[in-house]
């Protein structure tokens, strides 16, 4: 297990523990020089599940769901809930509404950019690959959910 600050120049704890949101849900330690796992709560299991969920939530909880689906806030969870308000915002207009495809065709390099100093440092191939990701991501996740839903798995 590697510490999650991997990188001799991150300067960030955002750039170099990912999404910070993970220890801010469940106010959990986040170490990213730290010796290994024993000092980390992310490689605790339990913690790590109840942390997740939390931050899953807190997307939901910010992207109504009436702007384009439940597929706008998974894709919040994976690129942020900024770039997809930005999106929205740009294909809808305030107080509109849109479907994710098109909110999707919206998200470019430059709302990235505007929105995280992270993306801003990340090379415009790696954004590139971040976009062309994303929708293969939530069309994924939609795909598990439907399936467990008429499943009858709650």
């Amino acid at each position: 297990v590697q510490s999650c600050c991997a990188d001799a120049d991150c300067s960030s704890y955002r750039a170099a523990c990912g999404n910070t949101n993970w220890c801010a849900a469940a106010q959990y330690r986040c170490n990213p020089v730290g010796n290994g796992p024993h000092e980390d709560d992310r490689f605790d299991p339990e913690r790590n599940i109840m942390s997740g969920a939390l931050t899953v939530r807190s997307k939901m909880d910010s992207i109504p769901e009436s702007w384009c689906g439940i597929e706008c806030q998974i894709a919040a969870y994976n690129i942020g809930e900024c770039v997809i308000r930005k999106a929205f915002e740009e294909e809808a207009g305030p107080g509109g509404a849109a479907s994710w495809v098109n909110v999707y065709d919206k998200i470019t390099p430059e709302v990235m950019d505007s929105c995280s100093e992270t993306y801003q440092s990340w090379s415009l191939e790696k954004k590139q690959t971040k976009i062309r990701n994303l929708g293969p991501y939530v069309e994924g996740i939609m795909s598990s959910y439907n399936r467990y839903r008429l499943a009858g798995i709650s």
